[in-house]
């Protein structure tokens, strides 16, 4: 069109009423992605780990003479290991039990896992799994290693009924109606397995 300027050309309409289209545009909010990023290099890049044992003041054990100077750590280490010498079989509540069921902790781990991404809150994740990692340990303790550790030694049911009638009647109606093998190992004063804990180390 004579007379008439680049700017001018470029916004007159087309023939045929057609108007120019749009330039195409996609949007994406990564508010999400930032901060699950954000919590991913946290623990990765600060090397987070948990450690689950016995740590600290509860490695001692208390009020209890028959095993007077040894610790709950060392009482734990016998047991997880085994002892030829003092006749005690290997009953692992630490390694067996992360070996063979830590797989268990997967599912109850999403819902927190989920929350992280959505918060970034990398101390919280990291106590919840140090809790319920805790947790798996005690169960070990209250179903025997799933079953899998030797029952006591008949000598060693004796010694936990000496001098109380009333443990001596609860243990053989249990002996009756369940089989000897139903007195649980590691449990006769709870102090070894209200030891275990967990804490947090960054490398």
């Amino acid at each position: 069109v004579p007379g008439r300027g680049r700017r001018q050309l470029a916004e007159h309409p087309l023939p045929g009423g057609l108007t120019m289209a749009k330039k195409p545009s996609v949007k994406f909010n990564i508010t999400n992605l930032k901060t699950m990023q954000t919590a991913l290099s946290k623990m990765v890049d600060g090397h987070y780990s948990i450690q689950v044992g016995i740590f600290g003041n509860k490695a001692d054990r208390r009020g209890d003479k028959e095993m007077e100077g040894v610790t709950n750590a060392e009482i734990g280490l016998i047991h997880e290991m085994g002892s030829i010498a003092r006749g005690i079989p290997r009953r692992s509540f630490l390694w067996d039990t992360f070996k063979n069921h830590g797989k268990d902790l997967l599912p109850k781990l999403k819902k927190p896992c989920d929350e992280l991404f959505k918060t970034g809150k990398v101390d919280e994740y990291l106590k919840i799994v140090g809790i319920l990692s805790v947790e798996l340990v005690q169960e070990a303790f209250q179903t025997s290693g799933w079953g899998s550790w030797p029952p006591l030694a008949y000598s060693t049911l004796l010694g936990k009924l000496r001098g109380n009638l009333a443990k001596r009647r609860q243990m053989a109606a249990e002996v009756i109606h369940e089989g000897a093998t139903h007195s649980k190992p590691l449990i006769r004063t709870g102090q070894l397995w209200q030891a275990i804990s967990f804490r947090t180390v960054k490398a």
